[in-house]
This record gives structure tokens, C-alpha cells and sequence, in this order.
């Protein structure tokens, strides 16, 4: 008889070293990385992890971002080769964004329905049409939607109220904690964490 583990169910993913960025969608069932100084980015579906889709071409993919329910994969670049969006089930391309930009992070809210970069541009999923300019910078949503964090601005973390949109209502602003590897002379940003 098996005995109950209080840990959730492993599966392995044969994932090569030095990857750059994973994500994942909301339930886990989709998971996503980029291997940085190569081209593109993989996708392993849960109940088929020896199945790797590679979305390429995109040179020097170095961010991931999966949508919440799992049907998107968005890439991002370090190389100045702009946003990509793909089908996660397919690995087919579906749309760039950004094409001549120097870095590209992008990122999901949390309903699904939009897609951001940390230079502050934002598309509206489904017809992608852009949205309002947020404030830019790396971004945390609370699960309801009812607050965002960005950082990465010169030290600090932006409260934001999103409304129905990534516009940025700014609620207040908090000088982030200096780390340990700051103090020690190496950069590091801030990437924030809302846990409620």
C-alpha cells in the first residue's frame, strides 16, 4: 500500500543546463524555459515530458513567460530581436512585438489578459492590440488583481492600482531592502513578490 506524501507529484523534464529563465502556467500543467546565447526556447507539456517543442527562431532568448492558462508562451530577448509570441501546444509563431528593442522581459497578468514587457509597452491577448504604457520594470500581481508591484526602478517598488488595465495608478512608492550582493558591489534588480 502506498503511503501518502505530503509532497506533489515529480515529474522529470530533461532540461539542459544553464537555462536562463523557466516558467509555468497557473496549474504547472505547462512549463517553459530559454537557454541563453542560443536560439529559441522549449516547451514540456505534463503528460508528455519527454516531448520537448522548440520555439525558434528567436537568437539569444533569454526570458520566458507561459499565460496563466497554459495556451501562450511569450519570449523575450537580450539581442535586440524583439517579443515573440507562440502557440504552447504547437510551437507555432504567432506574433512579435518590439522588433528593434534591445531587451524584451515579458510577462502575463494573472487573468490572462494581457501581455507586458518590462520597457512598459502592453497588448491586449487575443487581438493584440496595444494597451496603455505601464511604468516598466518587473511586476508582481496580487491573485485578485487588485494590486500590482514594480521594481526595478533606481531602487524602488511602485504599489500600483491596475484597474482593468496595466496602467499604472501609482499608490505609493517603497525603497526596496539593500541585499547582501549590493552591499558586496554586484547589481542585482528588483523582482517582486506579492504573497497574500
Amino acid at each position: 500500500m502506498r503511503s501518502e506524501s505530503k509532497w506533489p507529484e515529480r515529474i522529470t523534464v530533461p532540461i539542459p543546463p544553464l537555462y536562463a529563465n523557466i516558467a509555468r502556467s497557473t496549474d504547472g500543467t505547462v512549463l517553459a524555459g530559454s537557454i541563453p546565447y542560443k536560439t529559441g526556447a522549449y516547451v514540456w507539456h505534463r503528460d508528455r515530458p519527454s516531448e520537448a517543442i522548440h520555439l525558434t527562431p528567436h537568437p539569444d532568448c533569454r526570458t520566458v513567460a507561459v499565460s496563466p492558462d497554459g495556451k501562450l508562451v511569450a519570449t523575450g530577448s537580450h539581442g535586440g530581436v524583439g517579443l515573440k509570441v507562440w502557440d504552447a501546444a504547437s510551437g507555432q509563431f504567432l506574433r512579435e512585438f518590439l522588433p528593434d528593442a534591445l531587451t524584451t522581459t515579458p510577462s502575463f497578468s494573472p487573468d490572462g489578459r494581457w501581455l507586458m514587457n518590462t520597457g512598459g509597452q502592453s497588448w491586449r491577448v487575443g487581438d493584440w492590440s496595444e494597451g496603455p504604457r505601464h511604468i516598466g520594470g518587473y511586476v508582481a500581481f496580487a491573485p485578485d488583481m487588485g494590486l500590482a508591484a514594480w521594481g526595478g526602478q533606481k531602487g524602488f517598488i511602485s504599489l500600483v492600482d491596475p484597474g482593468n488595465s496595466p496602467g499604472s495608478k501609482i499608490l505609493t512608492k517603497m525603497a526596496t531592502l539593500i541585499s547582501r550582493s549590493v552591499r558586496m558591489g554586484r547589481a542585482c534588480s528588483a523582482r517582486p513578490t506579492i504573497a497574500i
